[in-house]
């Protein structure tokens, strides 16, 4: 028997069907003040640091959530869910829908927006850490956008309105690479490792230096990235936050396609549970190495420290 908690606070949407198949019904933009009604779609924008309004898919009238869970993080469980059209099929890629595991932030947009807020600053940092590290496509970062949808339902109480996040449904093998206490991923097994080497002098480009003055270069491997990563936020912001939790998928054709990103910051709970302030700082560094691509961005091996 599934709890009547799980049901309302995983749900939003009180649909039918699994995620193979397509939900028996969906919210459309019937009647704002209709039980099913679709109300909006909004993402965060860095420029104006609030949220705007965004368009549907074309063909799309609204969205559809299953009612049955496929997973859960820290804070969220987890749904399928997709744009809608009028001919009750499905528009769009599928996205996966989060809702709080708790009841109390379950209609609280507040808490959803900072999901939002979180994914459009991991990815600055992400876009910046790519342009100094400037290595192949095995090594390039990105983060989902995380989309605010609001639907109308009144089985939830109070002004009937119920917010959840959604972002794209990843393709490949989900892994975690860090945590938001300093844990850090095994080490991969070494038919899955590929590296690149900085700077190898190829036969034939032999300056006319001594081998007395030649030094190796540093082989560099993409599984370095997610701690790299992590001590890169750190120093840009000057020690006042720190991205981690790292987490998503890995191809070598497009690199890390990362979800759900923590942010710990010196303002302890401004990003909501999972920021654990200084202390999350100082487990990270208690377990970090500097790798390769720590030393490729001049990444200060000390902590804590303030860069310039």
């Amino acid at each position: 028997m599934r709890p009547y908690l799980r049901r309302s606070s995983a749900s939003a949407l009180q649909l039918s069907g699994e995620p193979s198949a397509p939900p028996s019904s969906s919210y459309v933009d019937r009647t704002p003040n209709e039980t099913g009604a679709f109300l909006a779609k909004q993402v965060w924008d860095p420029r104006r640091k609030c949220m705007v309004d965004q368009g549907l898919i074309k063909g799309s009238v609204g969205v559809a959530h299953a009612t049955a869970s496929f997973g859960m993080g820290a804070e969220r469980l987890v749904f399928h869910a997709t744009e809608w059209g009028f001919e009750s099929n499905r528009i769009g890629p599928t996205l996966v829908a989060k809702q709080s595991k708790h009841e109390e932030n379950v209609r609280d947009r507040n808490f959803h927006v900072t999901s939002c807020r979180l994914s459009s600053e991991a990815e600055a940092i992400a876009q910046l850490f790519n342009r100094r590290l400037a290595l192949p496509d095995e090594f390039h970062v990105e983060f989902v956008q995380a989309t605010l949808y609001t639907v109308r339902d009144w089985n939830f109480g109070g002004d009937g309105r119920v917010p959840f996040v959604a972002e794209p449904e990843l393709e490949g093998r989900f892994s975690k690479w860090n945590n938001n206490a300093g844990g850090v991923a095994g080490v991969c097994s070494a038919l899955a490792q590929l590296s690149v080497s900085q700077g190898i002098i190829e036969e034939g480009d032999e300056d006319e230096e001594s081998d007395d003055d030649y030094e190796p270069a540093e082989t560099l491997n993409h599984l370095d990235v997610p701690a790299a990563l992590s001590h890169f936020s750190y120093s840009v912001s000057q020690g006042r936050k720190l991205l981690c939790d790292i987490q998503g998928t890995w191809n070598a054709s497009d690199g890390y396609t990362l979800t759900d990103p923590v942010m710990h910051t010196l303002s302890k709970r401004r990003n909501g549970s999972t920021d654990k302030g200084e202390e999350g700082m100082n487990r990270f560094f208690a377990t970090h190495e500097c790798n390769g691509l720590c030393r490729r961005l001049g990444l200060n091996p000390n902590f804590p420290y303030h860069d310039n």
